[in-house]
């Protein structure tokens, strides 16, 4: 049987080459423990290159998660500056409304002193004015009132 795995051609060139010193190791005289060793060191090796297998795919996750935190790092500190830049704003277009509504207030005092002053010549000429007229009216009632009374026959 030991025939037909050696024939067997689906097997590697380097499983053939395991083989075959697995078979030498077990023919030398006192060396019982041979293949045991050998498979022991095989098994190491394999455990070895899976070990670093995992070490490589953690080093390129590291990688990956580092990028991913400078790019989170870098779209923190330009958000930081957009907030400051509109916060410096905010500021300015708080002042600047500040002074405005000062000038308008100002405008305000002015235009009600103003008014308030033009209020009191603006009530004599009106108490004058009605007064004339009333006083056109009254003359106009006592010279007219008799005439038209005769003119409409009451």
């Amino acid at each position: 049987m030991s025939n037909k795995k050696l024939i067997n051609t689906s097997l590697s060139p380097k499983e053939i080459l395991e083989r075959l010193s697995v078979i030498i190791m077990r023919m030398l005289p006192f060396s019982t423990a041979l293949p045991e060793v050998f498979a022991l060191f095989k098994d190491l090796a394999k455990t070895q290159h899976e070990l670093d297998k995992k070490i490589i795919r953690a080093h390129e996750a590291l990688q990956e998660t580092s990028s991913l935190l400078s790019e989170l790092e870098s779209g923190l500190k330009e958000r930081a500056e957009k907030l400051n830049r509109i916060k410096f704003e905010y500021d300015q277009y708080s002042a600047l409304a500040q002074v405005e509504e000062e000038k308008a207030r100002a405008l305000i005092q002015q235009i009600e002193f103003t008014v308030s002053k033009g209020k009191g010549k603006e009530r004599l000429i009106s108490l004058t004015l009605n007064l004339l007229a009333g006083i056109a009216v009254f003359i106009l009632g006592v010279y007219l009132g008799p005439k038209l009374t005769k003119w409409m026959g009451f």
